[in-house]
C-alpha cells in the first residue's frame, strides 16, 4: 500500500502552515501540500505543492488560472470542499500542466479513475472524522501488501490545536487569525489531531509501508487506456 500524507491549507496563518511543515520535513516523508492562494509554501525534494481553488467564486477559471501562476511547479488540484461548482472549461487543467485530481473520498480502487478527465486520487481518511465520529485511521489496513493509495488528509489547524473535538475546534474558530489566542487554546490533555498524525509517522520505515507523494502515487495507478484509443 502506498501511503500519501496530505495537508489542506483552508487559509491557515502562515506560522502554523511552518510548524506543520517542519514536522513531515523533520521526519524526512514525502508529502502534498493542498494550498490556497494565501500561502508562501513551495515544492521540494520531498513536497508537492496542489491547489486548492475555492470554485464558488465568481470567476472559477480565472481564479484557477491565476492559483497555477503562483503556485507554477503544482500538478495537482483538489477542489475546496470538493465541490466543482460549474466546472472548468474543457482542456484548461492540461493547459496549466494539472495532470492529476484529488476530488473524493472512499476507498480507492486501481487503477485510478478519471475526473475532470484526470487521474483522481480518493481521500481514504480526512482529520473531519475524527472531530465529527473520533473515526481513527485503520493503520493496519495503510500497511497491508494490497496494492493503491491509502490517503490521509490533515488541516494544519487541527495539527496545530492537537484538535480533540469539534467543540474544541468550535472554541478556537473565532481566533483563527489570532496566533497568541490559538496558543492558549492547544490541547494537551487528550487524544486530538497531532497524535494521530504522530502514530502515522511512527510507521514510517516498516515493511510494507511506502510514502509518496500523490502525484508520485498516481504515476504507479495510471487508467488504462480505452480500446479506442
Amino acid at each position: 500500500m502506498i501511503v500519501c500524507l496530505c495537508y489542506e491549507a483552508d487559509w491557515v496563518l502562515p506560522e502554523i502552515a511552518d510548524h506543520c511543515l517542519h514536522i513531515l520535513e523533520e521526519a524526512g516523508v514525502p508529502h502534498t501540500y493542498f494550498s490556497t492562494e494565501d500561502q508562501r509554501v513551495r515544492c521540494s525534494a520531498i513536497r508537492d505543492v496542489a491547489l486548492l481553488p475555492d470554485m464558488s467564486v465568481a470567476d472559477p477559471t480565472a481564479h484557477v488560472i491565476s492559483m497555477a501562476r503562483l503556485y507554477h511547479c503544482a500538478r495537482g488540484m483538489r477542489p475546496y470542499r470538493l465541490d466543482w461548482g460549474p466546472g472548468l472549461p474543457e482542456g484548461l487543467l492540461a493547459s496549466l500542466e494539472i495532470n492529476w485530481t484529488s476530488a473524493r473520498h472512499g476507498e480507492d480502487c486501481m487503477p485510478a479513475p478519471l475526473v475532470q478527465g484526470r487521474p483522481d486520487a480518493s481521500i481514504t481518511w480526512d482529520d473531519a472524522q475524527w472531530l465529527e465520529g473520533r473515526s481513527l485511521p485503520n493503520l493496519e489496513r495503510m500497511a497491508s501488501r494490497e496494492p493503491g493509495i491509502f490517503m490521509l488528509n490533515f488541516r494544519p489547524i487541527h495539527i496545530y490545536l492537537n484538535t480533540a473535538s469539534q467543540e474544541h475546534f468550535e472554541r478556537a474558530k473565532p481566533h483563527l487569525r489570532n496566533l497568541e489566542a490559538l496558543s492558549a487554546l492547544r490541547n494537551t490533555r487528550e487524544m486530538g489531531v497531532h497524535d494521530i498524525l504522530d502514530s502515522v509517522l511512527a510507521r514510517v520505515g516498516q515493511p510494507g509501508v511506502r510514502f509518496l507523494t500523490v502525484g508520485r502515487a498516481l504515476e504507479r495507478f495510471r487508467p488504462e487506456p480505452d480500446e479506442d484509443d
